[in-house]
């Protein structure tokens, strides 16, 4: 008798035993994971804007609530994907064999050359929207305001009230912000605005950022597998 209850309690014990080695398998490797996957991410806050710009970088932004926008850029090429109740449409700027190549997209027209500078209009675009105007902003009003964390990327936070001063322009900085005694916040990672708010309504909010873009999504293609 007292043998069969020593050999229950042992198998008892090896069967606890192994269960705890399972764990700490599964455990490891799942740490082992988590740690690759910070890593990662770790590196991809560190990169720099140059670097970005070499691989290709892509930003999918909700705008004032009703419009998606998708900015992509790597090296010379850029291009714009806007989503609205009218539609999809593109605008393209992807240079080359010294010519502009620029094109539009929209499904009433299909592909076609602009008519009007694309390159100038999506550079416009980045500059309202998505460039860094900390440097301007902080000699106009605002002040750091802390941190936080948007899509995974560490952003500094910037608030204050817009004194127009002596501001000879105010065309290259922030759409909705750069008027006199209106209130405002804008969140920064990597020279790139990934938040802006105007007394208090969101203006724009980044959704998806990614860094490494194939050169095909600078052709006349609609399949947007690089960032959706």
């Amino acid at each position: 008798m007292q043998k069969r209850v020593l050999k229950s309690v042992v198998s008892l014990v090896l069967v606890v035993v192994c269960l705890f080695a399972l764990a700490a398998c599964s455990g490891g490797k799942t740490k082992q994971q988590a740690n690759e996957y910070q890593a990662t991410e770790e590196a991809e806050n560190r990169v720099s804007i140059d670097v970005m710009k070499s691989r290709g970088y892509a930003l999918k932004l909700m705008v004032e609530d009703t419009l998606t926008t998708i900015y992509t850029r790597k090296g010379r090429n850029v291009r714009l994907d806007r989503f609205s109740s009218e539609g999809h449409q593109v605008l393209l700027y992807a240079p080359g064999n010294g010519e502009r190549n620029e094109w539009i997209y929209d499904a009433s027209k299909d592909w076609h050359k602009n008519e009007y500078r694309t390159e100038q209009y999506i550079n416009t675009f980045f500059s309202e929207i998505i460039a860094d105007h900390a440097d301007v902003y902080l000699q106009h009003g605002y002040e750091p305001a802390g941190t936080i964390t948007i899509c995974g990327k560490l952003c500094a936070v910037y608030k204050g009230v817009f004194k127009t001063g002596d501001v000879a322009s105010t065309s290259a900085l922030y759409r909705s912000l750069a008027s006199d005694s209106v209130a405002g916040e804008f969140a920064v990672w990597n020279g790139l605005t990934l938040l802006m708010k105007c007394e208090g309504k969101m203006m724009s909010e980044c959704q998806t950022v990614k860094v490494g873009i194939p050169d095909d999504a600078f052709t006349q293609t609609l399949d947007m597998n690089w960032i959706e």
